[in-house]
């Protein structure tokens, strides 16, 4: 086995190496992408034996950080634009997981640092690309719509049978259909149905990619997570009231799309009349399960108190920096106040007040770095509501973090939404081309007039 292994590697690494090379922010986002898809059909689960226990996101990270490395060997420059706010909490998971190190051993504190690592690496580490890719909103949307169609296929052969369903420790007998996908995957769908409405609104409905986006809203309506459809919805109506006023054939055709579509779901119960009560049974018994003593909202608030409490009655200095990573709570705490759902609690109980203020100084800095552009690139150098989607995006991750602590995928996005608005973007869209290709997609003529992958060396090699 370990010959097998030590050829496979032979193999493979230069490959990797060569990918890596040539096209790191690439590498980088499909590293991030495949730890996730990973992480949902099983692979990995249980980590790899390499002396410590290393999960699919730990060499999500690690790809991260080497990309970071191959693209300021390149262009001979270190980062300028980073996310400071997520590098000041990375330092902060770093501190106390070396503090849990010295205390616990490797493994308590590797488990407990990685909640916080997930999330704000990737942000640090695609806000570090600034210099090799110049990020526009549709390049933006148009991975947001890739990785939803990859996550819509996945849920569909679940569903179908094609695939078995998730393992859980938890059994929701009150769901007439059974979730398939995280929430953090269904948070991903969510942003993409967000970005792909504001492109429109930018630049004029296309029916195509309205009724994507009508997928878009049925696949988060059936993954039946409660805290992303308020978190979608909050993004959407921000989206609406924002937007500047639509040109009056754009209205029309919308209205004309919003009738039809009103028409086919008026008639839907003559065809198939079990339908429209299965979607009102749906409905109703998740929003009974929130009223209920034993809900999880209730466990998960009764978790937050108890989390808080702990938190403030610790001594100045975890108070101020968070206890070390890697601390056994099993038997003095209940599950939910060590198991956090939720960034901003589980920031001051791991993180102290420093990982806490960090975390909303992070948001809130993005939110007013978007707000200072009084324009967004795009593809076609088209404005409009470009700035608006962004804030819909933010608004919505925001919204998550009340019940959800995020994951890579959603770290990447708001690292790449901070990229997005850089003061300067770069004049190229990556490494200087030798060649270029087009790649014509599932509705790229809306969402990017085209997407350039460009294949080439940097200056330092070619000159």
């Amino acid at each position: 086995m370990p010959i097998a292994f030590l050829a496979a590697a032979v193999l493979i690494l230069p490959l990797v190496a060569l990918l890596l090379w040539r096209w790191p922010v690439a590498f980088a986002g499909a590293s991030v992408v495949a730890a996730a898809f990973a992480d949902l059909i099983g692979i990995g689960k249980k980590g790899f034996e390499m002396g410590v226990t290393v999960y699919p996101t730990d060499l999500a990270c690690a790809a991260l950080v080497v990309s970071c490395v191959v693209v300021a060997a390149r262009f001979r420059s270190v980062p300028r634009d980073l996310c400071w706010p997520a590098l000041i909490l990375l330092f902060l998971g770093v501190l106390n997981f070396a503090r849990g190190v010295v205390v616990f051993g490797i493994q308590a504190p590797g488990n407990g640092a990685r909640d916080l690592v997930n999330l704000v690496l990737p942000a640090v580490a695609f806000t570090a690309f600034g210099p090799a890719i110049r990020m526009t909103v549709d390049r933006l949307t148009g991975c947001l719509s890739w990785v939803s169609i990859a996550l819509a296929a996945l849920a569909l052969a679940r569903w179908a049978g094609v695939m078995p369903m998730p393992a859980t420790d938890f059994t929701d007998d009150f769901r007439s259909i059974e979730r398939v996908l995280p929430s953090d995957a269904a948070m991903i769908i969510g942003q993409a149905l967000i970005a792909v409405l504001g492109l429109q609104m930018m630049r004029g409905f296309r029916t195509t990619l309205l009724l994507f986006a009508g997928a878009l809203a049925s696949l988060v309506f059936a993954l039946q997570h409660r805290s992303v459809w308020i978190a979608t919805m909050a993004g959407l109506l921000w989206l609406i009231v924002r937007s500047p006023r639509l040109p009056r054939p754009e209205w029309l055709k919308l209205s004309s799309i919003v009738l039809l579509l009103g028409a086919a779901l008026t008639l839907a119960p003559l065809l198939s009349p079990g339908m429209v009560e299965r979607v009102s049974r749906l409905v109703g018994s998740n929003v009974e399960e929130i009223r209920r003593d034993d809900s999880t909202w209730a466990w998960r608030v009764e978790g937050y108190i108890e989390a808080v409490q702990r938190a403030l009655s610790e001594s100045i200095t975890e108070a101020v920096v968070g206890p070390p990573s890697g601390r056994d709570l099993s038997d003095k705490a209940g599950f939910a106040s060590i198991h956090i759902h939720d960034r901003y609690i589980s920031a001051l109980a791991y993180y102290g007040l420093t990982g806490l203020v960090m975390v909303l100084v992070w948001l809130f800095s993005s939110a007013a770095r978007i707000r200072r552009q009084e324009w967004m690139p795009t593809q076609d150098g088209s404005r409009g509501t470009a700035k608006v989607a962004l804030q819909a995006l933010l608004i919505a991750a925001i919204v998550y973090f009340v019940p959800y602590s995020g994951g890579q995928m959603e770290g990447s996005l708001l690292g790449i939404m901070w990229l997005a608005c850089a003061r300067r973007p770069a004049e190229k869209d990556a490494f200087p081309p030798r060649s270029t290709t087009t790649i014509r997609m599932f509705g790229a003529h809306d969402l990017a007039e085209e997407w350039r992958v460009t294949v080439g060396s940097s200056p330092a090699a070619t000159g």
